[in-house]
């Protein structure tokens, strides 16, 4: 989405997506999903996005229907890190313009997005892989996503 979103001018950074209308949004991530598709035809694509976009009119689905119809991903991997690590994480993170966010909220972003996750394998017969990017331990959490990109 931000390829396509600054490509047209519409943002300059990832962080500005969020606080586009939802309308916007949903433009943006079609326009991405149809280059996705076209691109998936032909060769394997590994489209690395957010399950859930949390905007300022609720969460908006990273991967809608219509997307995973287009693209029929053969594998949906979910890279999580503990909801206390996430929030400490973000709000020491002096790069990005972020909300705030409790631990709780962090909690109930990933329940969402898990829940995502599944839908598109229902939809499609995509398996579903949940890897723990644990503190301290980011290579071997690139190891398991390697291994899942290879199956």
């Amino acid at each position: 989405m931000f390829e396509v979103a600054s490509a047209q001018g519409t943002v300059k950074n990832r962080d500005e997506l969020r606080k586009l209308s939802t309308a916007i949004q949903r433009d943006i991530q079609r326009k991405a999903g149809e280059s996705i598709a076209r691109k998936a035809k032909s060769v394997r694509v590994i489209v690395d996005t957010h399950t859930l976009i949390q905007t300022n009119n609720g969460y908006l689905i990273g991967l809608p229907e219509w997307v995973v119809r287009a693209i029929q991903p053969k594998t949906v991997v979910l890279v999580e890190a503990d909801p206390e690590n996430i929030a400490m994480r973000r709000s020491s993170d002096e790069t990005r313009t972020r909300d705030v966010q409790i631990v709780d909220e962090v909690k109930t972003h990933q329940e969402m997005c898990r829940a995502a996750a599944v839908t598109v394998g229902t939809i499609t017969g995509a398996t579903v892989r949940i890897i723990k990017n644990r503190q301290g331990k980011v290579e071997e959490a690139a190891k398991a996503l390697a291994s899942a990109l290879m199956e």
